[in-house]
């Protein structure tokens, strides 16, 4: 939908993560 084919694209709360950035989704998810 972003445009994206190889690398992971995941919205949380409207924040775009590409690719996988550990830290950064664990923040967002509040697992950090």
């Amino acid at each position: 939908k972003l445009g994206y084919r190889a690398t992971p694209v995941t919205v949380i709360d409207g924040e775009v993560v590409v690719g996988f950035d550990r830290g950064k989704l664990q923040r967002l998810l509040g697992l950090s």
